[in-house]
C-alpha cells in the first residue's frame, strides 16, 4: 500500500507536524532542510531556530525527479555539522524514499567522517530495508526503520522529537570549581586581608562577622566578602597565591 495522495504529500504535511513539535521539545535547537534529486543534494534551508521560515521553505519545494546520492548528502551536512562545538548534539534524520543510491565515490569513507565528527545518524524508509541506510545507522549510533502507512510512518517520525539522552563520550563535561567561605566565629580575633585591620568578636556594640576563605586560609570581613563576590568574581588570596606560584 503506497502513500496518498503521494508520497510528497505525506512527507510535506508530517515533517510540518515534526518541526513544530521538535522545536516545543528543544526550543534552544537548531534545524536545517536538505533534499535529494537528481543526484544533488541541495540545501533547502540554512539551520536556523525558526520554525515558521523552516516550514515555509519546505511547502515551497515540493519536487523530486531523479536518481537519490545518499553521499553528497551526508557530505553536505557533514561540512554544516562539523563546525558544531563539541557540547552540542549533531544529529541527522533522513527520510529516504529510494531503493538505492548512486553516488559518485566511496560512501564508506564518507560514513567513516561523519562518525569521526560525532554525527549521529538515522533514517525513517518509505520503502524496503536497504543495506547502506542500515549500515549508516549502526555506524553513527542511529536508528533505522521502515514505515509500514502513513500512521507508521508518523509515529516514527515523531520519536525523534524529544531530546536524546546525553552520551558521556560525546558531550564530555569541564568542572567549575566553586568556592564557599566559611564563616568565622564570632568571639576570635581576625585580621582582614584586605584592610589588614584586626577584627574582633564586637565593635561599637555591634557584631564584626568575618569569613575564612578554606582553600587559601585568608580572612575577610563582611563588607570585603561581598564585594569579592559581586564584583571580582574571585577570591583575592587565592589569585595572589597563583601569581606567586606562576
Amino acid at each position: 500500500m503506497d502513500y496518498r495522495p503521494s508520497r510528497m504529500a505525506v512527507i510535506a504535511k508530517l515533517a510540518e507536524a515534526f518541526i513544530r513539535e521538535f522545536f516545543d521539545q528543544n526550543p534552544l535547537s537548531h534545524v536545517g532542510l536538505v533534499t535529494i534529486k537528481d543526484g544533488i543534494s541541495h540545501r533547502l534551508t540554512d539551520i536556523g531556530g525558526s520554525p515558521e521560515s523552516q516550514i515555509k521553505a519546505l511547502m515551497g519545494k515540493l519536487e523530486c525527479s531523479g536518481d537519490s546520492s545518499l553521499q553528497n548528502a551526508l557530505e553536505l551536512v557533514h561540512g554544516y555539522l562539523d563546525q558544531v562545538p563539541s557540547y552540542g548534539h549533531k544529529e541527522v534524520l533522513i527520510l529516504y524514499s529510494a531503493l538505492n543510491t548512486c553516488d559518485p565515490g566511496d560512501i564508506m569513507e564518507t560514513i567513516e567522517k561523519c562518525k569521526k565528527s560525532k554525527i549521529r545518524c538515522s533514517v525513517i524508509g518509505l520503502a524496503a530495508e536497504i543495506f547502506i541506510c542500515k549500515h549508516l545507522c549502526e555506524e553513527t549510533g542511529g536508528s533505522y526503520t521502515v514505515a509500514l502507512d502513513e500512521s507508521h510512518f508518523k509515529e516514527l517520525l515523531l520519536e525523534h522529537a524529544p531530546p536524546p539522552p546525553a552520551i558521556a563520550e560525546y558531550a564530555a563535561a569541564n568542572l567549575i570549581k566553586m568556592g564557599f567561605p566559611q564563616r568565622g566565629a564570632e568571639d576570635l580575633i581576625s585580621i582582614c586581608s584586605c584592610h589588614k585591620k584586626i577584627k574582633s568578636g564586637a565593635e561599637d556594640g555591634q557584631t564584626s562577622l568575618h569569613v575564612r576563605c578554606p582553600k587559601c586560609n585568608q580572612h575577610f570581613c563582611l563588607d570585603c566578602d561581598i564585594y569579592i563576590h559581586e564584583s571580582l568574581h574571585n577570591c583575592p588570596g587565592c589569585e595572589s597565591q597563583r601569581g606567586f606560584s606562576s
